[in-house]
């Protein structure tokens, strides 16, 4: 385990996350897996952690030819993880693509899983999103409405609005700290730690290398060594 000075970010190192001893966390955005009892190992850890309650969001960030395979696998959660329930499914929509050299539509959106043990998450929490309607729907069309974010949002990268709508969901939290399941871009790491120092949050993150690992932390204590 790799962890700043601060504890603010905590890192572990696993070939991949259905191999990782994963950290008590209130919520989670993690990445099915192509194979079925690697997504089902995924959300045994998630279960097995200590909180009593915790939110995954599971997303299928693969190429397109492992996309449907991916998506699959999902159906052998709820029936293989007794205590892990099956909320709804969102449509996340970004503000800008990124960079994207295959044949099809040029990609805004991606679907996402809202999966929940414990409590049934109070979805009137996030009514904050969308004040239209009752709650933030199935459509999370994440926009930049923080200062301390980027000027737009691009496709598939950290969101600061995607992570508050997981929070909303999770109520009172329990440990103040979240799953970051997905890989790190170099660019997209000031985002993810300015929004822990932001929001009092702490951020489980797993990465394939200790040099990865030592690489983020070094990144992160310059950068709150240089905001002092």
């Amino acid at each position: 385990m790799y962890r700043s000075k601060d504890k603010v970010i905590n890192i572990s190192v696993a070939k991949d996350i259905a191999s990782a001893v994963l950290q008590p966390t209130d919520w989670s955005i993690v990445n099915l897996q192509t194979s079925p009892g690697d997504t089902v190992k995924m959300f045994e850890h998630l279960y097995q952690t200590s909180t009593p309650k915790h939110i995954a969001l599971a997303l299928c960030r693969h190429k397109r030819k492992e996309r449907l395979i991916a998506l699959g696998t999902a159906a052998y959660i709820e029936a293989e993880v007794k205590g892990f329930n099956y909320l709804e499914t969102v449509s996340i929509l970004y503000e800008k693509p990124k960079s994207c050299s295959n044949n099809g539509f040029l990609p805004l959106s991606e679907i996402g899983l809202v999966l929940y043990k414990g409590a049934t998450p109070d979805t009137g929490k996030t009514k904050w999103f969308r004040d239209d309607y009752n709650n933030a729907t199935n459509v999370w069309d994440v926009g930049t409405q923080s200062d301390d974010e980027a000027d737009v949002t691009y496709y598939q990268r950290f969101s600061w609005e995607l992570n508050l709508l997981l929070m909303s969901l999770c109520g009172p939290l329990s440990v103040r700290r979240f799953t970051y399941g997905l890989p790190l871009n170099h660019d997209e790491r000031e985002s993810l730690f300015r929004f822990c120092k932001k929001m009092n949050l702490g951020v489980e993150l797993l990465v394939s290398t200790p040099a990865e690992a030592i690489d983020i932390i070094k990144h992160y204590d310059n950068l709150k060594g240089n905001e002092k």
